[in-house]
């Protein structure tokens, strides 16, 4: 009823119809989502020991005996400090801040030089200027008389 030109579509379809389920089977065998890790994150493969080819697990249990298990660390260990960087330019100057406490008090300076004679203040003595000269000239004469100065 088709003859030759409708066997060869048959066929066409066919071919068309196993590649179909076959790409099928192969995209359900790669995973899909984010790798197999742990809570730990580290993540699990089996290798091939013929060819080396990989393929995702959640652990090395799940591997068959033509495999070998392989396992890696997301994050990886912390590496060392780098060296320091250029030094960033100035700031601006910050608000004024409160004042301190007071401090203890220093130490004595030194004693400053001689003030101006000051005025001659009243006296209120019991004896007079002239008294007091006269005291003065009768301690100098006994002096010399004691002493030998004239």
């Amino acid at each position: 009823m088709f003859g030759k030109a409708g066997r060869v579509w048959r066929v066409v379809a066919l071919l068309l119809a196993l590649l179909l389920i076959g790409t099928m089977g192969v995209a359900a065998k790669k995973p899909v989502g984010p790798a197999a890790e742990d809570e730990d994150g580290v993540i699990y493969a089996c290798r091939k020991k013929l060819n080396g080819q990989l393929r995702m697990v959640r652990s090395c249990e799940q591997c068959r005996k033509s495999e070998v298990c392989v396992s890696w660390n997301a994050t990886g260990p912390e590496g060392p400090q780098g060296p320091a960087g250029p030094e960033g330019p100035m700031g601006p100057q910050g608000p004024q801040g409160e004042p301190g406490p007071q401090g203890p008090p220093g130490p004595e300076g030194p004693m400053g030089p001689q003030g101006p004679q000051g005025e001659p203040g009243e006296c209120t003595c019991p004896i007079t200027l002239e008294e007091y000269q006269a005291l003065l000239d009768r301690v100098a004469a006994l002096e010399a008389a004691v002493f030998g100065q004239p």
